[in-house]
């Protein structure tokens, strides 16, 4: 093959990938844009709702398939009691940023207590036949209590 050709196959190999890797991102910030992260938003608090109210069946529910394969209900309910221990006395639910990759959403949530401290959490979400599942959920350390969440607060 001459240098020529090589070097013109190679420079448009090149400039294909990227134009690709443009495209590809302009397109994950519009669906980003225009994505409504309320059904996650209203599937965590299912589960938060269901877990104050010691309905664990209904919190199961929520899970993900990968989840209800990987954990019985009582490992789920054990696993539960353990991650949402420290947020039991929580009121309230603040939900933050949500980004999305691919079919799976991370959503972050802040658990608020009568005195308003919070412990934030982390909450991994994928789409199973059109329905948002909990994939994952991380509670994170609670923070001081003279830490507030950035905001008006009425």
């Amino acid at each position: 093959m001459m240098p020529r050709l090589k070097s013109f196959v190679l420079t448009s190999f090149f400039v294909v990938c990227a134009i690709a890797a443009v495209a590809t991102h302009v397109w994950r910030q519009r669906a980003e844009a225009e994505f409504d992260p309320r059904p996650l938003f209203r599937v965590i608090s299912a589960q938060f709702q269901a877990c104050r109210s010691d309905d664990f069946g209904k919190a199961y529910d929520q899970a993900s398939r990968g989840v209800q394969e990987h954990f019985t209900l009582v490992q789920y309910v054990s696993k539960i009691r353990t991650e949402y221990g420290r947020i039991s006395p929580a009121e309230k639910l603040q939900f933050g940023t949500t980004s999305l990759e691919n079919h799976r959403a991370i959503v972050q949530v802040f658990f608020l207590s009568a005195r308003n401290q919070v412990t934030p959490a982390l909450f991994t979400m994928i789409q199973e036949g059109g329905i948002w599942r909990i994939e994952n959920f991380e509670v994170l350390e609670t923070w001081p209590v003279d830490r507030r969440l950035a905001g008006f607060s009425v």
